[in-house]
């Protein structure tokens, strides 16, 4: 009788881990499908040659990736105020600014340096492109969210 009662609280457990599993999979699948669907849409604006391809898109992800980690500290910076920020002393919060202000000049020098990069590698042509395409890329997520919204479906 007594192993019953081990049982059903063990396979329930097991049950939500595996749901929790499940969830992190379709998420990771969402960013990776969100990224491929990036590669395309920036390589066609841009219209890489294959040699450019080859060269561009290892600088570009290096990019990505320090972008996202800037993003993520000031994120954390955010997060921290929303949380603690009505208990935290002006000091405390003045540290914040200081540290928000760090990240944002931190991603503004990382933009000049890629910038100055990527000309190396394409035209300044289609450097502009780049910035360009990279803001009507965001847009059209955010246009496709809208709709999935509008017609009752979560962003999938």
């Amino acid at each position: 009788m007594k192993r019953k009662y081990f049982l059903i609280p063990f396979v329930s457990g097991l049950f939500f881990l595996f749901i929790q599993i499940a969830g992190v999979y379709a998420q990771e699948d969402k960013y990776e499908r969100i990224k491929s669907i990036k590669i395309a849409y920036i390589t066609e604006q841009l219209s890489l040659t294959t040699a450019e391809a080859e060269v561009f898109w290892p600088v570009y992800n290096d990019f990505e990736n320090r972008r996202n980690k800037i993003r993520d500290d000031r994120k954390k910076v955010m997060d921290n105020f929303r949380e603690n920020g009505e208990n935290m002393s002006e000091q405390d919060i003045s540290k914040l600014l200081d540290d928000l202000n760090g990240f944002n000049k931190a991603e503004s020098d990382l933009m000049v340096e890629y910038n100055d990069k990527l000309k190396e590698i394409l035209s300044p042509r289609k450097v502009m492109k780049l910035n360009l395409a990279e803001i009507q890329f965001r847009h059209h997520l955010i246009e496709k969210l809208r709709e999935q919204r509008r017609n009752g479906r979560p962003g999938s």
